[in-house]
């Protein structure tokens, strides 16, 4: 397999006091700004948030395997708030626009005996083109316990060049006692040329979900850094050198079962 060319995250703690829409009491809201700060669109819903096809005249959510929509589950002992079935396209140039949404959500996962609760944060989407110099996203996240309070921070970016397809993840941890309500606010800040878009459709989103155990790695991934039972299958017919079934390194290693000829 011929690992060159992929991209890289970083993985970056960030200051975001005070960031996102104001929320109703379990209400998802959202938000479109440009780089000055102007509003170009925003909305709110229940528990989900439909987007509009058309963000004024410079940006359109169209639909992708799906309503376009941001949703949260509050189920009571976990927290999930993503962007699914969306595909943003430019209609203009773009550059750093800010795509706010956020949720406050009921008591749910504790920690009262001090167990790890991971706030995983994971951009998965494709890129209508991965070589436009103008196109690149980030996606951060804050986890507010008490509500108006940032207890966890992380930030995700695409490599430049962006690569078509990307997944990217962490999962920063907390112990903290949590027993009351708790907010999440994600910002997905992005530039895109005109005519390009960035979709999270068909299976692809922008997610953060509590979970109980941490992932292999906290370093963001590439999905294609994972090799399937299909793929090792091919790879053992076929004969390929050298493949990784598990995580490729940074330096070429192999954290995972090494499948040679």
């Amino acid at each position: 397999m011929n690992y060159s060319g992929w991209g890289f995250a970083a993985v970056v703690m960030v200051a975001q006091l005070g960031i996102g829409p104001l929320s109703e009491a379990g209400a998802v809201t959202w938000s479109v700004k440009t780089n000055t700060n102007t509003t170009v669109c925003e909305g709110s819903g229940s528990s989900a948030a439909n987007l509009p096809t058309n963000c004024g005249t410079d940006l359109q959510f169209l639909a992708s395997g799906g309503t376009a929509k941001i949703e949260a589950s509050d189920s009571g002992t976990n927290d999930i708030l993503k962007l699914v079935n969306t595909k943003i396209v430019a209609q203009k140039t773009l550059t750093n626009y800010v795509l706010t949404f956020d949720h406050t959500f009921a008591p749910g996962p504790t920690s009262s005996d001090y167990t790890p609760i991971y706030y995983r944060t994971q951009m998965y989407g494709t890129y209508i083109s991965g070589t436009a110099p103008a196109n690149k996203i980030t996606t951060a996240s804050t986890v507010e316990h008490p509500v108006g309070t940032a207890l966890l921070n992380v930030a995700l970016q695409t490599a430049p060049p962006p690569q078509l397809n990307f997944n990217y993840y962490a999962s920063p941890f907390t112990t903290t006692n949590m027993t009351g309500p708790r907010k999440i606010i994600v910002k997905v800040t992005f530039s895109l040329a005109i005519g390009k878009y960035v979709e999270f459709g068909n299976g692809k989103f922008i997610k953060v979900s509590a979970q109980s155990i941490p992932d292999v790695s906290n370093a963001p991934q590439d999905d294609e850094s994972v090799v399937s039972l299909k793929d090792l299958q091919k790879i053992l017919k076929e004969g390929e050198p050298v493949a990784c079934m598990g995580i490729t390194l940074p330096d070429g290693g192999c954290a995972g079962i090494e499948v040679k000829e």
